[in-house]
């Protein structure tokens, strides 16, 4: 039996009824809502910021210029799943209830002059967002682009962009805001391919890759008679670069009734070389030692068949290494992670371990609380350090 597959409300595909559970799981689980409606027997999935709210706050020269804009943005968003509302600059900051307020103030440059955009940000605000994502939609146009880091601290997570045009298209312009909007509310979710998906599920259980189906259809055309591009020379692998970028996508929460202090966590594993990398093995590293209690989505030696996601090949996700490793990690301070199966990362991909906690107490002497993150290949004899480190000083 098969089951409609629909996206916004429009039909995508079908998937087989034995998957239905395993479907909503994952599909909600990354960020989507799904209505699953028995009588027709469809999965509608919606927008995956439908439950975010961005608050409008535009300036402008020309009054109705502001309201063409904020309408044009807000339908945009709109198609995202995302609700707006437009607000005053006289609201106070602390009654303003939303998930990002965005204010933007454009003025009129001088002719002949460049247009120039200035962005600064509140906490909570990305700024790895900013720089990989934002500045570089508007420098896509030769704007003069720049991010002034601004300390302050608010209810809401907040961007200003202070713009001055000697010409620009209104189109554009609310364009870029939308895409803005995006990145900053995305951030901690998993991106997910949908007719990747689709493709999965409807394949059954042999799975394959993206390169692998090219490579089926290259042969498929090759036999029929018809001519094939062949892909171009491939380096020999010993000549290939091996590099691995690791970092920390974190926030903070400090309890109300108690000093104890949690960091929610995400550690980015990105290849940005040229040759696949193999079965990684991270070190998290707490100074001073005895300092940190790690938490989360890692699971001890031995418990990964009963509480491990399992997938088609067994069972997925991280655990630590070695049955002594929590009496090792309270004398030496490293916490080593393994993967639970063979993992592979090819080149110009990326892997997310989400939902690593790290607790602590201040202490009671000034001081500082470091976590650092090394990765280790070892049947490759690789190494990295972390490009962050989480520091707090008391």
């Amino acid at each position: 039996m098969k089951v409609n597959l629909a996206y916004n409300g429009m039909p995508v595909g079908v998937i087989p009824f034995t998957s239905l559970p395993a479907v909503m799981i994952y599909l909600e689980e990354n960020g989507y809502r799904t209505k699953w409606d028995s009588g027709s027997r469809s999965l509608e999935v919606e927008q995956f910021l439908y439950d975010k709210k961005v608050l409008l706050q535009i300036k402008t020269e020309d009054g109705p210029l502001a309201a063409d804009l904020g309408r044009q943005l807000k339908v945009f968003l709109k198609y995202m799943g995302v609700k707006t509302e437009t607000v005053n600059e006289e609201d106070a900051s602390d009654t303003l209830r939303g998930n990002l307020l965005i204010r933007l103030v454009l003025s009129t440059a001088q002719e002949g002059e460049n247009n120039t955009v200035s962005i600064s940000t509140t906490s909570g605000v990305d700024r790895r967002i900013l720089k990989e994502k934002i500045i570089p939609l508007f420098q896509q146009n030769d704007y003069k682009c720049k991010h002034l880091h601004d300390a302050l601290k608010t209810s809401i997570p907040t961007v200003n962009f202070k713009m001055e045009f000697a010409d620009y298209d209104q189109e554009d312009l609310s364009l870029k805001m939308a895409m803005a909007a995006y990145h900053l509310l995305s951030k901690d979710l998993q991106k997910m391919n949908l007719f990747d998906l689709l493709w999965d599920l409807q394949s059954g259980p042999a799975k394959k890759s993206v390169r692998e189906r090219d490579n089926l259809k290259r042969e498929e055309r090759r036999e029929a008679g018809v001519p094939v591009a062949e892909p171009e020379e491939k380096k020999a692998e010993s000549e290939k670069t091996a590099q691995c970028d690791m970092f920390f996508d974190y926030s903070v929460s400090a309890g109300r009734k108690t000093e104890k202090y949690t960091v929610f966590s995400s550690i980015h594993l990105r290849n940005i070389g040229e040759r696949a990398l193999h079965n990684p093995v991270l070190c998290l590293k707490v100074e001073p030692v005895d300092s940190v209690d790690i938490g989360g989505q890692i699971l001890p030696p031995g418990m990964s068949e009963l509480f491990a996601v399992q997938g088609d090949s067994g069972a997925q996700g991280w655990e630590y290494v070695g049955e002594e490793w929590l009496e090792k990690a309270y004398t030496t301070g490293e916490y080593w992670i393994k993967p639970i199966q063979n993992l592979t990362i090819p080149a110009s991909e990326s892997i997310l371990l989400e939902g690593v906690q790290f607790s602590f107490q201040p202490p009671e002497q000034a001081g500082k609380i470091s976590i650092a993150g090394f990765i280790y290949f070892q049947d490759q004899n690789l190494q990295f350090k972390s490009l962050n480190t989480i520091v707090f000083s008391f």
